[in-house]
This record gives C-alpha cells, sequence and structure tokens, in this order.
C-alpha cells in the first residue's frame, strides 16, 4: 500500500535514473534525454511554495507540459513522442513501486510519424563504396576498406564499430565477441569471409597507423587512437562522393542497405531482427525497403495468369517469380560484381541480389583522393 503522504516528484529522480540503467539498462543518452524531460516538467508544475507531487500528475495537466514550446510554438511530433515516452516510463516506474495508483501518461496517444523514404543502396553501388576505399593512401586503405565492409556485412551501428577492441575477433569462428548493441545488450555478431579477409589484410598494416602494441581500439586513426564516430562519417562521405554516388551516403545507410538486401534475398525478417538487434521486430519492418520494381514484377506476373486463365484454361501454370523477391537477372548480374570486388551479403557461397541489371560495374577513373580518404 502506497503512503499517503505526497512527496515532491524530485525526490524520486536519482532512484529513477538509477532504475533506468541498472534495470532497464537503457543507452546514456536515452537516460539523460529521459532524465531532462522529467526535470523540466517538474520545474513547470511545481511552484516556489509547494512542490509539484507525482500524484498531481493529471491526464490534462500532462498533456498541457506536452504542448508547451519555449518559442510558444507547437512542438514537433517527435519532441511530443519523446516528453511522452519519458513521462510514461518515470510513471509507469513509479507505479511498480507502488508510489502512484495509475499512470496517467498511458491515457495520451503518440504522434504517428511517418519517416521519408529512404532509398538504400543497390549492391552496386555497395561494390563501387568499396572500390573507392581501395582508392586511399597505401597507409589508409587496409583500415577503410576493412571498416566499411565491416559496416556492410555485419550491419553494425557506427558507435558499435568505434567501439571493438582487437580482442573481439575471434578469426577462427568469424565471431565479433561480446559487442555492446543498442539497450547495452552485449551479444555475439557473426561476420563472413569478406569480412575476415579485409580484417585480416587491416591487422598486418595497423601498425602503419601509429598504434602502440597495447591499444586495444580495432580501428585507430592517423594518431594511433580509437577512431571517432564523427571521422567514419567523414570518411564514408567522402568514398560515396569519390565513387560518384549522387546521396549523401552514411554509415546508417549501408545498415539499411545491407538488410534491405537481406530481407531481398529471402532472410526471414525474425533472422534480420537479431542481425540488426532490434528489440521489436516493427523497428525492422522500418528498415526493409521494398523495391517498386519487384512489387510491379509480383502485380504484373498475376496479370499474366489471369491473361492465360481467360485465354485457354492456363492458370494452373504459375508464373516465373523472382526466387525470394529478386530478379534472375539481377541476381546474375550482381553476383558477378560482387566476385569482382569481393563483396558477399551473407559470406556462405550465397549467390548474392541486385538491384540493378545490365552492364558490369562501370570501372571509376583513379583520382587524386588519398587526402580525402585518409
Amino acid at each position: 500500500m502506497r503512503s499517503t503522504t505526497l512527496e515532491p516528484m524530485a525526490t524520486h529522480l536519482d532512484e529513477y535514473v538509477s532504475y533506468l540503467r541498472q534495470e532497464k539498462m537503457l543507452s546514456p543518452k536515452t537516460i539523460n534525454r529521459y532524465q531532462q524531460v522529467i526535470a523540466d516538467f517538474v520545474a513547470w508544475a511545481g511552484g516556489d511554495d509547494e512542490p509539484f507531487a507525482p500524484e498531481q500528475g493529471t491526464r490534462d495537466r500532462l498533456r498541457r507540459f506536452l504542448t508547451r514550446n519555449a518559442a510558444g510554438e507547437e512542438p514537433s511530433r517527435a519532441t511530443w513522442n519523446t516528453r511522452l515516452a519519458a513521462l510514461r516510463s518515470y510513471y509507469d516506474y513509479l507505479f511498480k513501486d507502488e508510489r502512484v495508483d495509475l499512470n496517467p501518461a498511458l491515457r495520451i496517444e503518440r504522434h504517428r510519424i511517418v519517416a521519408p523514404d529512404r532509398l538504400p543502396l543497390s549492391l552496386e553501388e555497395m561494390v563501387r563504396l568499396v572500390e573507392a576505399m581501395e582508392k586511399a593512401s597505401d597507409t589508409y586503405r587496409s583500415r577503410n576498406v576493412a571498416l566499411v565492409q565491416v559496416l556492410i556485412h555485419s550491419a553494425l551501428r557506427v558507435h558499435e564499430l568505434v567501439s571493438l577492441n582487437v580482442d573481439q575477433v575471434d578469426f577462427d569462428n568469424h565471431l565479433f565477441l561480446d559487442v555492446v548493441r543498442k539497450g547495452n545488450k552485449r551479444l555475439v555478431i557473426p561476420f563472413n569471409a569478406v569480412v575476415a579477409e579485409a580484417l585480416t589484410r587491416y591487422s598486418t598494416e595497423r601498425t602503419k597507423l601509429h598504434a602502440d602494441a597495447d591499444e586495444p581500439a580495432l580501428f585507430v586513426s592517423d594518431r594511433g587512437g580509437r577512431i571517432s564516430v564523427r571521422r567514419v562519417q567523414v570518411l564514408v562521405r567522402a568514398a560515396g562522393r569519390t565513387a560518384g554516388l549522387s546521396r549523401v551516403i552514411t554509415p546508417h545507410l549501408l545498415r539499411h542497405s545491407a538488410s534491405t538486401e537481406l530481407a531481398s534475398m529471402g532472410v526471414p525478417l525474425s533472422v534480420l531482427q537479431g542481425i540488426l538487434g532490434h528489440a521489436s521486430v516493427r523497428t525492422t519492418e522500418r528498415y526493409v525497403h521494398i523495391r517498386d520494381r519487384q512489387r510491379s514484377e509480383a502485380v504484373n506476373a498475376f496479370g499474366e495468369r489471369w491473361q492465360r486463365f481467360r485465354a485457354g484454361g492456363e492458370g494452373n501454370v504459375e508464373p516465373s517469380l523472382p526466387t525470394g523477391g529478386v530478379d534472375a537477372q539481377d541476381s546474375a548480374q550482381n553476383t558477378n560484381s560482387a566476385q569482382s570486388s569481393g563483396v558477399d551479403i551473407l559470406g556462405g557461397g550465397c549467390e548474392p541480389p541486385s538491384s540493378a541489371a545490365g552492364e558490369p560495374p562501370t570501372q571509376l577513373q583513379p583520382s587524386n583522393t588519398d587526402e580525402v580518404l585518409t
């Protein structure tokens, strides 16, 4: 039974932060964000004479806080959802601790956000990106190729990539050990033969970057210390320009593109969820981009069957559909591209898919890009 004495809301804030860190195991960024929202709410709702108590948090009062904006304008949908998530989490903690009788934030709806349709890179474009990394100077070439291959084939987030240490690489079993993923989860991440080859080459040349023998970081900067997230972002973006890709290329786009290729190959969504490290399969669904061409092929195949049935009762003849949702011409084209450039999304001898049929990838002319790609 909870106490009938009203306690100031700020009294529980430190305990709440410990709960998020130790029991919920949320990332430091999420904890800081939630903590700031609750602190803002306490400051807004409370007064000098009578501090605000959690029991005084009604649905209407929470809604008024959610709609407030320092500039006097309506907050964005993303801001609304972030504040609401923090309030729901805080009141859920208080409810479990029997300090409130209900969670008023659960009676407030989230705003629906339609994310922009991010067109993933095709397999050909990813091959061209790797080829662009190969154009870096001799000092940085093997490192740049290795880090982009890990981003593509292991679908790691960029902060997960830079956090890798040398002793986490199990070359015998092709595994990254004890990788700290989003939500402070520690998982074993498999990598394929393409990544193994790139890492082996890099490990033999890592001393070119002046890394000390006791430096734990796998990927190091030109100063010999752990490479930064920002540096990886700059390298990937520069390689995209060198490859002649019209879009801005980011590490996150590589993760999105890899997940789309895997889905196109017929990898089950539950398996893809594990590869990407998502807590919810609904998050994985947002990453999977179904190409318009594949949709058209499915609709056209249905139309062809309809016409055959009307013409001569041949409806039992199945039209040829792309295996795993991949066009046969695309598959053949990208198999050649991948073999020539050492890109294998699964790394188990599976033929990779593609998104473009026709001529092999155009070989880029060498350019003086060593300084940009270092």
